[in-house]
């Protein structure tokens, strides 16, 4: 599966890392706002994920939440500190769209 899309819903002050270590893709955000891009979602057998880093802008050095996504068996899953979520099941190739918040990650087909 493939991500098309990335918003983010993030109050004013906070910024993004997205970071995709598969096809080392980054991309950084600044407060609200709507990026396209196009990088796979890895499968969890490759070891490698997507990571998402929140970070108050006047402090960047300091990770306020970090996210990770991956591929397993079709399945968009999140690793946030409550433990694992799926978020969607994908039949075949599709592509979704994420918006990232303060608290974890929403998915949803394009």
């Amino acid at each position: 599966m493939s991500i098309k899309s990335i918003r983010s819903a993030l109050p004013q002050g906070m910024g993004m890392n997205f970071y995709n270590f598969e096809d080392e893709k980054e991309l950084n955000f600044s407060g609200e706002g709507t990026k396209t891009t196009s990088t796979w979602v890895p499968y969890q057998t490759s070891g490698k994920q997507i990571r998402i880093q929140i970070k108050n802008e006047n402090n960047n050095s300091h990770v306020d939440a970090e996210f990770y996504l991956w591929d397993d068996d079709y399945k968009l899953q999140c690793s946030t500190p409550e433990g694992i979520k799926n978020l969607l099941t994908v039949s075949g190739s599709k592509d979704i769209g994420i918006t990232v918040n303060l608290t974890g990650v929403q998915a949803h087909f394009e």
